[in-house]
């Protein structure tokens, strides 16, 4: 039999010793075995992903223009039905940076998504970044 990993719940889940922090679920099957199977969410910062700058994204670019390209009017549509949708909702969510980012507004260097997974970036916040650069639905 091979070396498992132990788990307590001690003030906290605790890993081989380790604490494992901002966890959001945790989710535990025990079976007559003496053995659990043990399910972990939690937020973190994964390395070469949640570090890369803008300027360092990965992107494919298309040097021709897509037929389906939106018309301003219609980015300004989406852009204020965003806009409108944090509004009542209170909160930036992340499908909100991905639907503006979608219509060409790319706001992921001024937010912690961490922050944006628990619920930390409120509507004035965002509509804060969206002043300072001056975005608005007429652009």
């Amino acid at each position: 039999m091979s070396d498992y990993n132990q788990v307590k719940l001690d003030n906290g889940l605790v890993v081989n010793g380790q604490r494992i922090n901002d966890i959001t679920d945790v989710k535990i099957e025990s079976n007559v075995d003496n053995l659990s199977k043990v399910t972990v969410t939690f937020i973190a910062k994964v390395d070469g992903l949640d570090n890369i700058k803008p300027t360092e994204r990965y992107m494919f670019t298309d040097e021709t223009e897509p037929e389906d390209s939106l018309t301003d009017r219609e980015t300004s549509m989406q852009f204020r039905d965003i806009k409108n949708m944090v509004s009542s909702r209170g909160i930036l969510q992340m499908g909100d940076l991905i639907r503006l980012e979608r219509i060409g507004i790319d706001l992921y260097q001024y937010f912690d998504i961490s922050e944006i997974y628990r619920g930390k970036v409120d509507y004035e916040k965002f509509k804060d970044v969206l002043d300072y650069l001056k975005i608005t639905a007429e652009r």
